[in-house]
């Protein structure tokens, strides 16, 4: 008799497939259990070692003993007693299958009744200031920002993005609501009250589905330790969703305690983000690195927020400039791998030196350290929207807006991306979610009456306005009104635009020239531009309202005279990395938010 025939005679092969299906079985319940209790990691590898330890053991255990209807016998050859002739052998043949059946009922129930618990997806909530002073609410906002932080950079969880996380504060909305609305599986949310030089930061992690509370701990520590009890928080987070760190855990940085308060004030003013806000932030940044030469992020944030004021237009564009690019030298000279650092680095090659090949390697470089922080892909597709690539800067700011819903700004992007692309309903939808969020969003305000504009529905447009919508400019009520047939109400705001904003914005002056059909003040104000270096020229090549320059030949000499020409875009080799969006239990999408938060 042949080993194979001996195998299937000894029913080693039923053996092994009754212990594997029995195996997957067991871990898929393990899976459920430990995440639902929030137990340790280590428990299911346990389990799953255990289980690969025991396999030899059984199939050694069939070869040598047999299962009859009078019980478990030691194996004496021949064919009488084996399983495989008698009712013994069929009441195994229906165990498997019942072992299947079990498992396929809650592989489905998993997979499409719950969401897995095994979702490593957290948001976390604006602390609660417990000081009894509202001046201190920038503190706890901060603490609680920090943390989000630090959990999206040093973990494998999927973690919400402030902008949507903080959306919901003070809302008074539910725990399992507010996981739904931002498609994540657990909830952190705390307390923070300070009492002169001392802190206590409490916190509870809550598994939302099951509305049950993993984790809660108060934090009582002084001042001077707020950071590395931060860091403290971050592990313990960590720990109970994945059941261990994924990797050592740095060292907290030491900063000056008056240096990290000015910082966490200046991120908190950015709550509102007008050209005031920008100058405010700049100075209490500029305060911050000046205490602590040392603070790298400080020094990021700085540069960020004068790259904003340059793009803007507010005070001296040179010096905004040169002072974001000698912020982003400082903060690579302390860290060369700090990818936001490179990635804002990049976009000022781009913007002030039309430099694509060296900011495109930057921005590579920062990908490839940190792939997906939210701020480099961000810059990855406003690059690509720079290059005329829309479809693929629209992929990425779907991306973007799926892993941070409650963003306004993200929303507003995408749908100026649809703009650009002619999907003119979708750009719509965009900025109306926009506008639901944040109504008072100027820009996404100009942006649905540009899109109304280009529709032929400038009576949409004029009844959007009508209705107290105060974010568009002279420039715009000018097109507006050429294109409603008022002339002279479109010459007075023209001639209104030109006296504001003709020295400082001259884009917009060319942009409406250019709807007007006046194509050689459009390109005379365009040349305008060029010479003041305008950021906003960058986006001349996607620019629905120059598409009537397009046939002239000087739009191709101008093109070229900028770095914007079809040659020079297209020698720039760049590739955005774009993450999987996370999913939910019920699709791809995040659900829809059942509640007003704006």
């Amino acid at each position: 008799m042949g080993l194979v025939s001996e195998l299937k005679r000894r029913d080693v092969f039923r053996m092994a497939a009754l212990y594997v299906v029995a195996a997957w079985l067991i871990m898929q319940v393990a899976e459920v259990v430990i995440g639902l209790a929030s137990l340790p990691g280590w428990i299911g590898k346990a389990i799953l070692a255990s289980l690969v330890v025991g396999f030899p053991i059984a199939l050694v255990l069939s070869w040598i003993y047999e299962l009859t209807p009078k019980g478990i016998i030691l194996e004496k050859g021949g064919d009488s007693g084996r399983l495989t002739s008698n009712v013994a052998g069929r009441h195994v043949d229906f165990i498997v299958i019942a072992l299947l059946c079990a498992g396929l009922v809650l592989f489905a129930y998993d997979k499409w009744w719950v969401e897995s618990p095994s979702d490593k997806s957290i948001a976390v909530l604006p602390f609660e200031n417990m000081s009894g002073d509202p001046a201190q609410e920038y503190f706890s906002d901060g603490i609680s920002t920090e943390i989000l932080a630090l959990l999206s950079n040093r973990s494998q969880l999927s973690v919400t993005p402030r902008t949507s996380s903080f959306a919901f504060k003070d809302k008074g909305i539910g725990t399992r609501s507010l996981a739904e609305a931002l498609n994540v599986t657990y909830i952190l949310d705390g307390a923070v009250r300070v009492d002169g030089n001392r802190v206590r930061i409490t916190v509870e992690l809550i598994h939302a589905p099951s509305e049950t509370l993993v984790w809660a701990q108060p934090f009582e520590r002084l001042m001077a330790d707020v950071i590395p009890t931060q860091y403290e928080i971050a592990d313990s987070v960590v720990t109970r969703i994945q059941g261990e760190l994924s990797a050592l855990a740095p060292i907290p940085p030491t900063i000056e305690p008056e240096a990290y308060d000015l910082y966490l004030r200046a991120k908190y003013v950015l709550k509102e983000w007008t050209g005031d806000a920008l100058d405010k932030a700049a100075i209490l940044y500029d305060e911050a690195v000046t205490i602590d030469p040392k603070f790298v992020t400080a020094w990021v944030r700085l540069a960020d927020v004068e790259s904003y004021r340059w793009a803007f237009g507010r005070g001296s564009a040179s010096q905004s400039l040169n002072k974001s690019q000698y912020s982003l030298e400082e903060a690579l000279r302390l860290d060369p791998r700090n990818a936001e650092a490179l990635a804002l680095l990049g976009m000022i090659n781009i913007g002030h030196d039309r430099d694509f090949d060296t900011g495109a390697r930057h921005l590579s470089k920062a990908q490839e350290l940190d792939p997906r922080n939210p701020y480099v892909i961000e810059k990855a597709g406003l690059l690509l929207w720079f290059l005329g690539r829309l479809e693929e800067s629209t992929e990425v700011y779907e991306y973007l807006t799926s892993v941070d819903p409650a963003n306004s700004q993200l929303l507003v992007d995408l749908g100026s991306n649809h703009l650009c692309t002619g999907r003119l309903e979708d750009a719509i939808a965009a900025f109306k979610t926009a506008l639901y969020l944040s109504p008072d969003n100027m820009e996404a305000q100009s942006q649905i009456v540009r899109t109304w504009i280009l529709m032929g529905r400038p009576d949409a447009a004029t009844e959007f306005l009508e209705n107290g919508r105060g974010g568009v400019g002279a420039p715009l009520r000018a097109i507006l009104s050429f294109a409603s047939g008022d002339v002279d109400a479109s010459d007075s705001f023209l001639n209104e635009s030109i006296d504001k904003h003709g020295d400082s914005r001259p884009w917009y002056i060319a942009q409406v020239f250019a709807f007007r059909g006046e194509t050689d003040r459009a390109f005379e104000w365009l040349r305008r531009a060029a010479v003041r270096e305008d950021p906003a020229l960058l986006l001349a090549v996607s620019e629905p309202l120059f598409r009537s320059l397009h046939n002239d030949p000087r739009w191709k000499v101008f093109l070229d005279e900028i770095g914007l020409s079809p040659r020079q875009l297209n020698e720039v080799s760049f590739r955005a990395f774009v993450p999987e969006a996370r999913k939910s239990a019920i699709g791809s999408e995040p659900p829809p938010m059942p509640f007003d938060i704006g």
